[in-house]
């Protein structure tokens, strides 16, 4: 299933100093970028929303890469992580008609 390769994937990312040779993600721009990325995963969950991965501070200013499933497009809509530059990924299924 997609969702559970894209958590394996995911899993393996290599989080640090960008000049890391096997670095995958570095830091946010600042504090506050950190702070409302955490905001919008915690809004989200709020919302009932599943959080299917990380979504951890890890730092001042690193966050893990976050997979938020929603089941509810206006629900998405309503969270600041609509149009939000941040390490998450939104997924959402729907049927094929």
């Amino acid at each position: 299933m997609f969702k559970n390769l894209l958590v394996r994937v995911l899993g393996r990312v290599k989080i640090g100093d960008p000049r890391g040779d096997d670095t995958i993600m570095g830091s946010l721009i600042d504090e506050r970028a950190a702070d409302e990325v955490m905001q919008a995963i915690e809004s989200a969950v709020k919302l009932e929303e599943r959080l299917l991965f990380g979504g951890k501070r890890l730092g001042l200013t690193y966050a893990e890469p976050a997979l938020i499933e929603f089941t509810n497009k206006e629900a998405m809509k309503k969270t600041t992580l609509y149009n939000k530059l941040a390490p998450i990924a939104l997924i959402m299924s729907f049927k094929d008609t």
